[in-house]
């Protein structure tokens, strides 16, 4: 949280203001006074808005404002949450007639490092958050890098076996032209292979028989 407002909503008197990052932005604090001096009862309960980047965010309750101006990375429903604290420790303190009858910051002084307490926590729940969110975004990165490197792999197991079949289609059609070569030399040399063997068996013959 950059800083909050506490305002009587009836003369939109501030009750309680604390910056909490003076280089948040510029006149940050007339800004807020200036928000609650636009507040009527007829103003919708709870409101956000953005301006010159930063969030203002504010929840009346019980005729009391709450406001709170976050950075962009505070979410909504963590700022309202915030302010939702904010009034529950707000109205357990002070009284309403003592709210009622204040004209300025003073009673209030003693709420102002509950307010930074409460900010911190705020703060770092919602660094945690951020933190979890980005950690998700990289875990669900991670998980699709790892698909696309397994749908690669599939791929891949189907290229190797797409070769594998090549391969193996290669061989047949390597035994195939092989053994056709071979039958077309015996149909080739068939003849003088048979005339020769007969010759060899008839000197063998003759050898042997003499």
């Amino acid at each position: 949280m950059n800083a909050i407002l506490i305002g009587r909503l009836n003369g939109a008197v501030v009750l309680c203001y604390k910056e909490l990052k003076p280089a948040a932005a510029a006149n940050l604090g007339a800004h807020m006074r200036g928000v609650l001096e636009q507040l009527t009862p007829g103003s919708p309960p709870r409101q956000s808005y953005s301006d010159e980047g930063i969030n203002i965010h504010y929840s009346i309750l019980s005729g009391v404002v709450y406001m709170a101006a976050a950075g962009k990375g505070v979410s909504v429903t963590a700022a309202m949450s915030f302010l939702q604290s904010m009034a529950g420790l707000f109205s357990v303190k002070f009284s309403p007639n003592t709210i009622s009858v204040a004209t300025s910051e003073a009673p209030f002084s003693s709420f102002i490092p509950e307010i930074e307490k409460l900010a911190r926590d705020a703060d770092t729940r919602s660094a945690m958050l951020q933190l979890q969110t980005e950690t998700q975004e990289i875990k669900s990165q991670v998980m699709q890098s790892v698909e696309s490197i397994l749908n690669r792999g599939n791929k891949l197991s189907d290229i190797e076996t797409q070769a594998a079949d090549l391969l193996t289609r290669a061989k047949d059609i390597m035994g195939d032209a092989q053994q056709m070569n071979r039958e077309a030399f015996w149909r080739q040399y068939s003849v003088f292979i048979v005339i020769g063997a007969i010759v060899v068996l008839f000197i063998l013959l003759k050898i042997f028989f003499r």
